[in-house]
C-alpha cells in the first residue's frame, strides 16, 4: 500500500487545484509528481488536492495540506489545455445564450421602457444567482486571501491595458485585433504558467475578450450583436421614437463594454475558483454583458445623481441616501481639512428603482468608487468639474475618517445602476463614500447655489416636506430654475463626439437623449 507523507507547510490556494505541476517548490524544496491519486484518499489525509510528489533523494510520497507556505509550480501540466478548453466553452455558451436572450427581450412589450427594464433585470437575476451589479473589481479581490491578492490585482491590471489596445486596434484595422490578441493570449499564459489559478483566471479574461469582439463584429447592415440587443431592450410602447434615432458608439461606451465582459469573466472566476472557475465566470461574462448592454439602452431614461448603495454619514451614523430623511444632518467639509454636519432639507430629484447609467470613479489606495452620473459636480483641491470630465491622474477631496485628503483618480468605468437620488443639503455638498461632492448637476455648483437660496429659505414650501419626501420625481422647483438656466445659456453642454474616438460608424446610439439633472 502506498505511504503518503503530509508536508504541512503548503500555501492554503484559491482552488485545491484540480491538476498538478510537474515539477513545485515548496519552502525551498523541489517536488517531482509521481501520480495523479484516483478516489478520495487526498480527502481522508486533508491534502489540498490528488496530486502526489517525490521529494529530492527521498523514497516517500508526499501530498500537500493547507499550510504556511507559498508552493511555485516550476513547470505546468497539461492541465492548462483544460482551462483554455473550459474557458473556449464558457466564451461560446454565454454568446450563445446572449443571441438568443435578444431575440426573447424583442419579442417582449411592456408600457413604459423602466417596465421592460426592470423585467429583463429579475431575468438576468433569476438566470445568474446575483444581483444585476456591475462587477466591481474592489469586492471580487476582497473574496482572494491576502497572499494572493496583489498577484490578481496586477492580472486585473494587465487587462485593463488590453482593452485599450484592443479599441485603439478595432479603431484603425478590424483585421489586426485577433492577431494581436494571439499574441497578447501567448504573451500573458506564459507569463502565468507558474501559477495555475492565475493561469486559469488569464484564459477566461483572455475568451471573455474574443467574446465581446464578436458581439461588436458589424454585419452588411453596419449593424452589431451589441446593437441588437439594444433594440430589443428598447423595444417597449413608449421608446418607440428611439428605436430610428441612429449615431455613432463612443470610444468611452466600447471600454466599458469591453470592461464589463472580461472584468466579469475573470473576477467571477477569482471569487469562485475553490468551487470550480467555469460557474463564476460565465455568471460574471453575463452579468458583465447585460449591465454593459443595458447601461447603454438606459442613456434613454433622463435623471440621476447618486446611486442607492452611496453611502453618507450623519449624527446618528452611516446611512445609503435612500434612508437619508429631512432633519439628518450629512457630514461636509468646506475644502479645509476639517468637516462639519450640514442639514438634509429635501430631494432635488428622486427615483427608488428607475434604471440609470453612472460612472464609477475609482481612486488611489483601493478605496470604494464614487458612483454618479456624468454630469454631477465634484471638487479637486483646486476647482470644481463635471463626474465625466475627470481624467486618470486628477484628484479628488476624500475624508478618510480623521482629516481630508486627496486621493487621485485611476480609472473612471461605466455602470448601471438602478435607482438614483440628488440631495439638497444646508451648505449645496456634501461627502458621499466620503468624496467632497456638491448636490448640483448640469450647472455650474456656485451659479446653482445662487438659485438655490430662496429654496433654502423655505424648503418644506418649496421643495420637500415629511410626506413629499418620500415621493419619487423631479421637485417642481428644480424644473422651474433649470429652464432659466437653460433660458440663461449656462446649462452643461452636451458631450459630442470631438471628445469621444468613434469606433464604430453608424451604429445604435450610446446616447439616445440628454440627461435631465440639477
Amino acid at each position: 500500500k502506498m505511504q503518503v507523507y503530509l508536508v504541512l507547510f503548503a500555501v492554503v490556494p484559491l482552488l485545491a487545484i484540480k491538476h498538478c505541476c510537474k515539477k513545485k517548490i515548496v519552502n525551498g524544496v523541489e517536488y517531482t509528481l509521481l501520480k495523479v491519486s484516483d478516489g478520495d484518499l487526498h480527502l481522508g489525509l486533508k491534502c489540498l488536492d490528488n496530486c502526489v510528489y517525490r521529494g529530492p533523494d527521498s523514497p516517500n510520497t508526499i501530498c500537500f495540506p493547507p499550510g504556511n507556505y507559498e508552493q511555485n509550480c516550476l513547470e505546468a501540466s497539461n492541465h492548462f489545455e483544460a482551462f483554455q478548453s473550459e474557458a473556449k466553452s464558457v466564451s461560446s455558451d454565454t454568446e450563445a445564450l446572449y443571441l438568443a436572450k435578444t431575440k426573447e427581450y424583442s419579442m417582449k412589450q411592456f408600457t413604459s421602457l423602466e417596465d421592460k427594464l426592470a423585467w429583463i433585470k429579475k431575468d438576468i437575476e433569476n438566470m445568474t444567482g446575483q444581483p444585476f451589479l456591475t462587477p466591481s473589481r474592489k469586492s471580487y479581490l476582497e473574496m482572494v486571501p491576502a497572499s494572493k491578492r496583489d498577484k490578481f490585482r496586477t492580472l486585473d491590471s494587465k487587462f485593463d491595458k488590453i482593452i485599450e489596445m484592443i479599441i485603439d486596434l478595432y479603431i484603425d484595422d478590424h483585421l489586426q485585433v485577433h492577431q494581436a490578441l494571439d499574441e497578447m493570449e501567448e504573451d500573458m499564459l506564459h507569463e502565468t504558467q507558474t501559477d495555475p489559478e492565475l493561469h486559469q483566471v488569464a484564459q477566461h479574461g483572455v475568451y471573455a475578450a474574443r467574446l465581446g469582439l464578436n458581439l461588436l463584429k458589424t454585419d452588411e447592415e453596419k449593424k452589431n450583436a451589441v446593437d441588437n440587443m439594444i433594440l430589443a431592450v428598447l423595444d417597449s410602447k413608449d421608446s418607440k421614437p428611439y428605436l430610428g434615432y441612429r449615431n455613432k458608439q463612443t470610444r468611452a461606451d466600447m471600454n466599458g463594454f469591453m470592461n464589463g465582459v472580461v472584468g466579469g469573466a475573470t473576477q467571477g472566476c477569482m471569487a469562485t475558483i475553490a468551487a470550480g472557475c467555469a460557474e463564476g465566470a460565465a455568471v460574471g461574462a453575463l452579468t458583465g454583458l447585460a449591465t454593459g448592454t443595458v447601461g447603454l439602452a438606459t442613456e434613454a431614461i433622463s435623471g440621476g445623481c447618486f446611486s442607492t448603495t452611496s453611502q453618507v454619514e450623519t449624527l446618528a451614523g452611516f446611512k445609503t441616501l435612500q434612508e437619508v430623511s429631512i432633519g439628518d444632518f450629512i457630514r461636509t467639509s468646506s475644502g479645509g481639512l476639517e468637516t462639519h454636519f450640514t442639514e438634509f432639507i429635501g430631494w432635488l430629484d428622486r427615483q427608488e428603482s428607475t434604471p440609470v447609467k453612472m460612472l464609477q470613479v475609482w481612486t488611489s489606495q483601493n478605496l470604494s468608487p464614487l458612483t454618479l452620473t456624468g454630469s454631477h459636480i465634484v471638487f479637486t483641491p483646486t476647482s470644481t468639474k463635471y463626474a465625466d470630465e475627470l481624467l486618470p491622474g486628477d484628484s479628488l477631496l476624500h475624508w478618510n475618517g480623521t482629516s481630508m485628503q486627496e486621493q487621485q483618480v485611476t480609472q473612471i468605468l461605466p455602470t448601471l445602476e438602478f435607482g438614483f437620488w440628488a440631495p439638497l443639503t444646508m451648505d449645496g455638498t456634501l461627502l458621499v463614500d466620503g468624496y467632497l461632492s456638491s448636490c448640483y448637476a448640469s450647472f455650474p455648483h456656485q451659479l446653482s447655489e445662487i438659485a438655490m437660496k430662496p429654496v433654502k429659505t423655505l424648503p418644506s414650501i418649496l421643495l420637500d416636506n415629511e410626506e413629499s419626501q418620500h415621493k419619487d420625481g423631479v421637485r417642481g422647483v428644480v424644473t422651474i430654475i433649470k429652464k432659466v438656466g437653460e433660458l440663461l445659456g449656462t446649462r452643461k453642454q452636451k458631450r459630442t463626439d470631438n471628445g469621444h474616438v468613434p469606433i464604430v460608424g453608424e451604429n445604435i446610439v450610446a446616447s439616445f437623449m440628454d440627461k435631465s439633472e440639477f
